[in-house]
């Protein structure tokens, strides 16, 4: 009962008292162990803690699964300040695994909670979160000119954990000066962090925000800049001091990068990541973000000493991890899928236990065996004429799409004027995004006209109004100049062209077209293919492929088979079919 009484208290707060360095492990193994006793505590609360805890140790696809469950869960909607640390949190999670995409899609409901709820520390992420968008996006200054926006909001907050997200924000911003290599700036940001962290601050530290290990992002920041303006032997004091630092949960010497490379201290480099491996491997959790960041440390520090063959193993071992951490990534989201379920299913067992749950799984049984056996029965009665049918029906609805799609693109309001400041003639017309099987023709051409509204619309800024312009043209010029039937034609091939930054390439397709470059383009060819299959019989397979810069005749009947339905042989057929059954019916 007592252990109930002090963790409920802790739960509550979300926060603990700080201790000196050497205790918060044991601090941290308590307080787990106090939650296996507590088994009365409110499942919201154990999970906000473990999502804590996670964050705290750099492991952030587990931080993520606990937030989302507080969430999700039913006994928590109605206290809106729990549910806004929650997913103020989540988005943090977001935030070290430079998932902005994430980011970027949940701001605006973000910000909305932030000013219904009034929280000030809240509302002075908004600004953070655009500005690692912006800057990560290539306006550099505008998201440095956020970033301190966000820490002045920050520092006018108040609230208990206030001070713990200026640690982050500062740290973060440092982090951002010491990549673009401004001295000057990131000197002048730590003078006015100094006093802070001259004295620890007093009032309570969040599970999430270990103390030491910001002051230890400090003191890396610190060493970095000293070395860039020439001080290097107080440089080599505060790395000193970096050093010193030796709490467990300190894993990211990502802070420290820049002075260990450029004062070659390879080996340094290397031994902290072995430390930080076997830890890692010591407490069973070697697969997360920052094994990706050690592997990558690692192996650069093997080739600056020409140690190429444990480089490449290094480099191996970080591809390898990138691609766990995404089928991580995928996993959760199913497992989350189940816990929510599971969740449900719970509920309503305990309020319809004795009635509902037999005759749900009665009738589920029954609805199966039913289906099964209509299926059976209809596929041994039916198999060649439902297949006929079905050919039938998909070679009509494709020739549908396909008339819509050319009347659509021929009718879609003008785009804004790709050519403008080039001399060239305006008017272009920008192609509506491919993924528009199944929508009426009314719907593909609203889906243009979205597409094409450009500078009309009040609330688009003008950096969205240039990068619509360059993508209509580079569109223009793909579907009018068929450039998508050059089989050689590459992503680099259009960034030179276009002049389009390569991290903005990928999502400016998905903004534009709802689709990655890759289907964009196949999506194209595979239309010219099935438009060459109808109208020219005596092509070869093999040569309508060549035509259309598929690279082989495998490879254009896999695509064709996964959008259409059908094979390109089986498409032919049915079209022969089909022109054969028109004839008979105008002879009758």
């Amino acid at each position: 009962m007592i252990t109930f009484i002090i963790l409920q208290s802790i739960f509550l707060n979300t926060t603990f008292a700080r201790e000196p360095v050497a205790s918060n492990d044991k601090n941290i193994n308590t307080t787990l162990q106090g939650m296996k006793l507590a088994k009365g505590l409110p499942a919201h609360r154990l999970n906000a803690i473990k999502g804590d805890i996670s964050f705290s140790q750099g492991n952030y696809f587990e931080a993520q699964k606990y937030y989302k469950r507080v969430i999700n869960d039913t006994n928590v909607r109605d206290s809106l300040n729990l549910l806004m640390r929650m997913e103020f949190m989540l988005m943090l999670s977001f935030d070290r695994m430079e998932e902005y995409s994430l980011i970027a899609h949940s701001i605006e409901d973000f910000e909305t909670s932030a000013l219904r709820v009034g929280n000030k520390a809240y509302l002075a992420a908004v600004p953070f979160f655009k500005g690692k968008i912006a800057y990560y996006s290539g306006e550099t200054e505008k998201g440095y000119k956020l970033m301190k926006q966000a820490i002045d909001m920050m520092k006018h907050a108040g609230g208990s954990e206030s001070t713990n997200y200026l640690m982050y924000f500062n740290n973060n911003f440092l982090k951002m000066l010491q990549k673009d290599r401004m001295p000057d700036r990131a000197l002048a940001t730590l003078k006015e962090m100094e006093a802070f962290f001259a004295q620890r601050p007093g009032g309570q530290q969040s599970i999430a925000f270990p103390y030491e290990v910001y002051l230890k992002e400090y003191y890396g920041c610190r060493a970095i800049t000293l070395q860039r303006i020439g001080h290097e032997e107080e440089a080599t004091q505060w790395y000193n001091k970096f050093l010193s630092m030796q709490h467990i949960y300190i894993y990211d010497y990502k802070s420290i990068e820049y002075y260990l490379f450029e004062k070659r201290l390879y080996d340094d480099v290397i031994r902290f990541g072995h430390q930080r491996l076997d830890h890692l491997a010591a407490v069973g959790d070697t697969l997360n973000p920052v094994c990706v960041t050690i592997y990558r440390l690692m192996a650069r520090a093997y080739t600056e000493k020409g140690l190429y063959k444990e480089a490449i193993n290094y480099y191996g071992l970080m591809d390898k991890a990138n691609e766990e951490l995404t089928r991580l990534g995928e996993l959760s989201a199913v497992d989350e899928m189940s816990a929510n379920y599971t969740t449900y299913i719970a509920e309503l067992d305990k309020q319809h236990r004795k009635h509902t749950y037999r005759l749900v799984n009665v009738l589920v049984i029954v609805a199966i065996i039913i289906i099964m056996s209509s299926l059976i029965s209809l596929r041994t009665m039916h198999y060649n004429r439902i297949i006929r049918k079905k050919n039938l029906s998909l070679v009509k609805t494709i020739d549908e799409l396909m008339r819509v799609r050319r009347a659509a693109y021929q009718t879609a309001p003008a785009s804004p004027d790709p050519s403008e400041g080039r001399g060239e003639q305006s008017g272009s017309t920008f192609a509506s995004p491919l993924p528009s099987e199944g929508l009426g023709e009314a719907a593909l051409q609203e889906s243009i006209a979205d597409a094409c509204a450009g500078p009309r619309k009040s609330m688009e800024s003008i950096t969205e109004y240039q990068e619509r312009k360059k993508f209509a043209r580079m569109n223009h010029d793909i579907v009018e100049k068929k450039l998508f039937l050059d089989p050689t034609l590459t992503r680099t091939t259009l960034l030179e062209k276009y002049n389009i930054p390569r991290n903005n390439f990928s999502p400016m397709f998905q903004k534009f077209t709802g689709t990655s470059y890759s289907k964009y383009i196949n999506n194209l060819r595979l239309e010219e293919a099935a438009k060459m299959l109808k109208e020219q019989p005596n092509y070869t397979v093999e040569s309508i492929a060549n035509d259309c810069g598929i690279p082989s005749v495998a490879t254009l009947y896999r695509l064709f088979s996964q959008k259409y339905g059908m094979t390109p042989t089986e498409y032919r057929q049915t079209v022969l079919l089909s022109d054969t059954i028109d004839e008979d019916e105008d002879d009758e």
